[in-house]
């Protein structure tokens, strides 16, 4: 998935359910193993908050974080 502004604002308005599921997904992706549980309430209002204050900068970043995490990844380097 192509992470920026109009995927961002996708996310933040996803049902709760599609939304973790989603980022569950994403999170997999970047060997990070999210709890599949349902969350409560109050952490789907945090996620959503999260959402809507990520900048255009915030997304470059995490873009290019994660490039260099993938090339990292694909070449067998570790740290």
């Amino acid at each position: 998935m192509k992470l920026d502004r109009k995927t961002v604002d996708m996310l933040s308005r996803m049902p709760d359910d599609k939304l973790w599921h989603t980022l569950c997904f994403l999170a997999a992706g970047l060997g990070i193993e999210l709890p599949e549980r349902r969350r409560s309430r109050i952490h789907y209002d945090a996620l959503r908050h999260t959402l809507s204050c990520i900048t255009d900068a915030d997304i470059e970043r995490i873009c290019e974080i994660s490039d260099i995490y993938h090339t990292h990844k694909r070449s067998g380097m570790r740290r």
